[in-house]
């Protein structure tokens, strides 16, 4: 009953646009390079921190999705990203999980150019949350928000007017704006213009 109910306005707003679409009362936005145009993407990528004992580096892979707008050759955006690890045995595990949230802004030399430089600059806030698990008990600490910057240097690819692939170099502080725990790594966006 209460999917219907939360069915029921989505059915009405769906019926509302295409008698505004038939009427042409609606027209489709059109994209041009020199006006706005906002955008959805997806990332990944392979960033590389010390462990534990901060003797070697070990991959994380995190999972991004951005949101943003493009004016001329400026990108602004928000992305929030993830990963996890874990480690243990039967008995004992322990799992970490990052996550961040970071508004980006970035410059693109030509961005009408099949290939163009990207620099980009971020500041955000990431936190730590760490599930421990004893035989069959679990316990979760969830980790404060707390301040970072990141920096990428990329090359945009732009493969139809709408849709744009960047790898890009990227380097992102740990915690608290520190650099002795840093992320670096490769990472690749894939963006699609949706207005």
């Amino acid at each position: 009953m209460k999917f219907m109910m939360r069915l029921i306005p989505v059915v009405m707003i769906q019926l509302l646009l295409s008698d505004a679409v038939a009427a042409e009362s609606l027209t489709a936005p059109t994209i041009s390079s020199e006006g706005v145009q906002v955008f959805a993407g997806l990332g990944s990528g392979v960033l590389f921190e010390k462990d534990n004992g901060g003797a070697t580096d070990v991959t994380r892979l995190p999972l991004s999705g951005a949101v943003g707008v493009t004016w001329e050759n400026w990108r602004v955006r928000a992305e929030y990203s993830s990963f996890r690890t874990s480690d243990g045995n039967g008995t004992v595990s322990v799992a970490r999980d990052v996550e961040s949230l970071t508004s980006w802004l970035s410059y693109v030399s030509d961005y009408d150019a099949p290939w163009a430089p990207v620099f980009s600059a971020g500041i955000g806030a990431l936190r730590t949350n760490v599930e421990t698990t004893l035989n069959q008990s679990m316990e979760l600490s969830r980790g404060s928000w707390m301040g970072g910057f990141s920096l990428a240097l990329g090359l945009q690819s732009r493969w139809t007017k709408s849709f744009v692939v960047r790898p890009e170099l990227r380097y992102n502080s740990a915690d608290n704006f520190k650099i002795k725990d840093a992320r670096w790594g490769v990472f690749v966006n894939l963006e699609l213009s949706v207005y």
